[in-house]
């Protein structure tokens, strides 16, 4: 063919003006995600705690009984119903919420047609920001447990400190989003010195 070896050469002026629009839009994506987490945790401050006990889902997943730990977390309503509200910590930070997850009582569909009865902060980094939720005090714990989810991490920690107080200690429990999530934390944990040498990894 003719056209064989055919190389198309863009000009510069024009390869600069590409750049220039894919950082603009880089940049504005950046601020969007920056504005939807800020928004976020705005309003969980906003929020009274609300009969958290009365959530649906902590109710049938049975760890209810977990709230003594977790006393920042919130209950409310939207649009798709009533939720709680998980507080999202930078791991290694200092108090810093970096997001919020909502588990709701009823399953509810997306708009890409997913049913689901969890959302997260829309734009925030997981594995950047190491954002997770903590039950109990890893600090003073004397075994952590690392998982993927709230409900995974809720349930070990009562099992833990109904059986094994007397033996192993109080534990904690570091909740990661999913499973992706859960492999770049503990390898940050590693290398910070939180894990060694307790941390039990948990199941999905």
């Amino acid at each position: 063919s003719q056209l064989a070896g055919y190389v198309c050469h863009v000009p510069i002026d024009v390869r600069a003006k590409i750049s220039a629009q894919k950082k603009e839009s880089d940049a504005e994506e950046i601020e969007r995600r920056a504005r939807s987490v800020a928004s976020d945790v705005a309003r969980y401050m906003a929020m009274d705690s609300g009969d958290v006990g009365a959530s649906a889902y902590l109710i049938n997943k049975h760890i209810d009984g977990i709230l003594y730990l977790c006393q920042d977390i919130k209950r409310g309503r939207d649009d798709r119903g009533m939720f709680i509200a998980i507080p999202l910590y930078r791991l290694f930070g200092n108090g810093e919420i970096v997001g919020i997850q909502r588990i709701y009582d009823e399953k509810f569909t997306t708009a890409s047609g997913r049913e689901t009865n969890k959302l997260y902060t829309f734009g925030m980094d997981k594995s950047e920001s190491k954002a997770v939720y903590i039950i109990g005090n890893p600090e003073t714990a004397g075994v952590i447990y690392v998982g993927e989810g709230f409900a995974t991490c809720a349930s070990a920690v009562l099992a833990h400190n109904s059986r094994l107080v007397q033996s192993m200690g109080y534990c904690a429990a570091v909740v990661c989003l999913d499973s992706g999530h859960m492999k770049d934390l503990v390898a940050g944990m590693a290398a910070h010195g939180t894990l060694a040498p307790h941390a039990q990894g948990l199941p999905p």
